[in-house]
């Protein structure tokens, strides 16, 4: 390793145990851990190899590194790579039957009206598609394209239209905001809220230094 390795490695250390007295100042005791490599290059990368992470620890016992397959973070799907795919893959998983299921009470003359199948749209089906927005907000457009195409039709059977009508006038009908522009609020939020946060806490000093 040489001094950049060397100095990532004790910056990583560093965080963790950031994180382990958080816990235990805030009466929450973490007993697993799980690390997983973030690189473009994935475990291969020459700075990230296994090799080089043996040295870490959570609460002095070796970390599990796992070289491959997604972890799951407080319902966040992260994998190797950051494409967020396979989040946003389970989100479309779950989100999908309950559209399925608004379609099915929207008739024309017997379902439910246009107000009360907004209401449930946005508080049964928008809040599975937004959880933790601002984590996969940088997912690839094409990723992100499968949330808003999920989002245009239940806008269309809401309103009871057909494919080709416009999808920009239908969202000011309902007064609805696109799923872009509000993961962009949620990660302005976000990001205000850490700013706001105490630097003296540990698991948020990092983000002020």
């Amino acid at each position: 390793l040489g001094p950049s390795h060397n100095q990532a490695i004790t910056t990583f250390q560093s965080s963790i145990d950031a994180c382990v007295l958080w816990g235990e100042t805030n009466g929450m005791f973490f007993h697993k851990a799980q690390a997983l490599v973030f690189s473009p290059h994935g475990s291969t990368s020459p700075n990230l190899v296994p090799s080089n992470l043996s040295r870490l620890s959570f609460r002095n016992q070796p970390l599990p590194l796992n070289q491959s397959q997604p972890i799951r973070l407080l319902g966040v799907i992260l994998d190797q790579h950051l494409t967020m795919k396979n989040h946003i893959d389970h989100v479309l998983s779950r989100a999908t039957p309950r559209l399925n299921a608004l379609r099915s009470i929207s008739g024309h003359s017997w379902g439910a009206d246009r107000s009360s199948l907004l209401r449930l749209y946005t508080a049964w089906i928008r809040p599975i598609i937004e959880y933790a927005s601002p984590a996969y907000a940088t997912a690839p457009k094409s990723a992100l394209k499968k949330l808003d195409s999920l989002q245009n039709d239940a806008v269309r059977v809401i309103l009871g239209t057909s494919r080709s009508s416009s999808i920009i006038s239908s969202h000011a009908i309902l007064r609805l905001q696109t799923l872009g522009l509000r993961r962009l609020q949620a990660a302005a939020n976000l990001f205000a809220d850490l700013n706001r946060s105490d630097p003296r806490d540990a698991c948020t000093a990092t983000w002020h230094s």
